[in-house]
C-alpha cells in the first residue's frame, strides 16, 4: 500500500468560508486516498498563506521531510495545482525536486490527467494560468486600493482615536480622542518630551482615560508616531512607503493625499506646532558635538 501525504492551503478567510476551506480539501483528499488504496501518513496545512512564494511553514516542512533518506511517504495529494504553487518557477523547482530527486508522486486530485506527455503539458498550462491569475489579482487589488485611497477611505487599521465606519471612512472614538488631544497638548504646551509623556501614560493613563489610556504599551516612538500622523487633522496619506523595500519612503509624486477626508481630532495649528517642535529637537541633536567620552562620562 502506497503511503500518502496530504497538503491543503487557503490564502484568505473568504476562501476558507467557501468550498476551498481546509476541512473541505482534506475531506476530498481522504476520499481519493481511500478510493485508490493509499494509506495517509502525514497531513500538512497552510492557513491564510499565499502560494505566490514558497515561504509557507507547512509546505517547507513537507519538502524537508520528503528529502529525508527514509522518506515517510511516497505520494503527495493536493486539491488543485494552484494549492501547490501559484508561482511557475516554484512549481517547476519543487515538482522536479520531489519527482526526480525524491521519487515522490504528485497528484492534484481535481486535475489528475495521468503521467504522459499530454498530461505534463496540461499541468504546465494550468500552472501558467494560476500564476497569471495571481499576478492579475494583485494588480486588481492594488487598483481597487488606489481608488479607495483617492476617496479618502480607510486602508488598514484605524489609528488611536478612530474606528472604521460602515461607509469605509474614519469615525472618531470619543474616549480615545481624549488621549490623542492629551498627547498633543502635553507636547505643545509643556516642556515634556516624548519619553516623559509615554511614562505619564504608562503610570496614570488608565486612571485618566480608563481603558483608552491603557490600550497601548506606551513608548517614546509610539508618541512620535501619533504626533506625526496627519490622520488627526483629517488628512489621509496612502502609498507613502514601499512595503517591498523595507518601508522606504517613496517619491512624493507617488503618494495619494486627501485632505478633509474625515473629521479631525486636532486643529492644524496645534499639529503644525508639534511638527515644529519635533523638527527643532532633531536639528538640536544633529548640531550637537560628539566628544571622545560622550555617553561614558557624566
Amino acid at each position: 500500500m502506497k503511503r500518502a501525504a496530504l497538503y491543503a492551503r487557503v490564502s484568505t478567510e473568504k476562501q476558507a468560508e467557501k468550498e476551498l476551506s481546509i476541512p473541505a480539501q482534506l475531506q476530498e483528499l481522504k476520499e481519493y486516498a481511500a478510493k485508490n488504496g493509499m494509506e495517509i501518513v502525514s497531513v500538512y496545512t497552510d492557513e491564510g498563506v499565499s502560494a505566490k512564494t514558497d515561504d509557507r511553514p507547512e509546505f517547507q516542512r513537507m519538502i524537508a521531510e520528503a528529502k529525508q533518506k527514509d522518506r515517510p511517504f511516497d505520494i503527495i495529494l493536493y486539491h488543485k495545482n494552484d494549492r501547490f504553487a501559484r508561482n511557475r518557477e516554484d512549481a517547476i523547482v519543487y515538482k522536479s525536486l520531489l519527482r526526480r530527486d525524491c521519487g515522490i508522486e504528485l497528484i492534484a486530485i481535481k486535475e489528475d490527467f495521468g503521467d504522459g506527455p499530454v498530461a505534463k503539458m496540461i499541468e504546465g498550462i494550468l500552472e501558467v494560468i494560476a500564476e497569471f491569475y495571481s499576478l492579475n489579482l494583485a494588480q486588481e487589488v492594488k487598483k481597487g486600493m488606489k481608488e479607495k485611497a483617492k476617496q479618502g477611505k480607510a486602508l488598514g487599521e484605524a489609528p488611536l482615536g478612530y474606528k472604521i465606519g460602515g461607509d469605509g471612512y474614519f469615525k472618531i472614538v470619543p474616549e480615545e480622542a481624549k488621549v490623542v488631544k492629551y498627547i498633543f497638548n502635553e507636547y505643545t504646551s509643556t516642556n515634556k518630551g516624548l519619553r516623559s509623556i509615554a511614562q505619564d501614560l504608562k503610570t496614570k493613563g488608565k486612571m485618566l482615560f480608563d481603558e483608552a489610556g491603557a490600550k497601548y504599551k506606551w513608548s517614546a516612538n509610539g508618541i512620535k508616531v501619533i504626533l506625526n500622523n496627519k490622520a488627526y487633522i483629517g488628512t489621509m496619506v496612502w502609498n507613502k512607503r514601499d512595503t517591498a523595500k523595507n518601508y522606504d519612503i517613496r517619491n512624493k509624486d507617488e503618494w495619494i493625499t486627501v485632505t478633509n477626508a474625515h473629521q479631525p481630532i486636532i486643529d492644524k495649528q496645534t499639529f503644525k506646532k508639534a511638527q515644529d517642535i519635533l523638527k527643532s529637537k532633531r536639528t538640536y541633536r544633529s548640531d550637537s558635538k560628539d566628544y571622545l567620552l560622550r555617553g561614558l562620562v557624566k
